[in-house]
């Protein structure tokens, strides 16, 4: 005996099957987008994306993973700086601080901007221009087109006072 599924069982049943498929159409657009990134030929790369080469999360394992074995911090932006994967072990005063306020977090894409910059002898290590603790940054090209910046750092040295600390975080407006 097979019991009558009622009309809102119905309707909640409809619903998934378009979610379904709504998320499989998306699945299939990205991984056709992914393999048409990696077959192009590489003149023709203008409209190449990290994202379209990399699945995100398992970047973001790979990433947190290296940050838990190193201790250090680490995150992938865009060329503008903007994040791409969350970030991995980021000290307090970037995280909760710095990044908390609107100029702090403006300063710090700036900062991951110029550090992560295309430099083809090799990676930038350099005083955050935010915070002021060591980064190094390295760019991330396609054939030869900037595409994303790869930074770890948040390094503390002997010249970073806690009076600069404090003078900075003034500066953009934290407590």
């Amino acid at each position: 005996m097979s019991a009558k599924s009622t009309y809102e069982e119905l309707e909640q049943r409809i619903k998934e099957l378009k979610k379904e498929k709504s998320d499989f159409k998306r699945s299939r657009d990205a991984l056709k987008k992914r393999i048409l990134s990696l077959t192009h030929p590489l003149k023709d790369d203008g409209n190449i994306v990290f994202e379209d080469l990399f699945n995100i999360n398992d970047i973001q394992c790979i990433q947190d993973e290296f940050a838990k074995a190193t201790g250090v911090a680490s995150i992938i932006t865009n060329i503008d700086g903007t994040p791409i994967t969350t970030p991995s072990n980021f000290c307090r005063l970037c995280k909760d601080i710095i990044r908390k306020t609107e100029n702090g977090l403006s300063n710090c894409f700036k900062s991951d901007a110029m550090i992560g910059r295309f430099n083809p002898a090799g990676p930038t290590i350099q005083p955050c221009m935010s915070g002021g603790l060591w980064d190094a940054g390295a760019g991330i090209t396609i054939g030869g087109k900037h595409i994303a910046n790869w930074l770890i750092g948040q390094v503390r040295d002997e010249l970073q006072s806690e009076d600069k600390m404090m003078a900075y975080a003034r500066e953009i407006g934290s407590d």
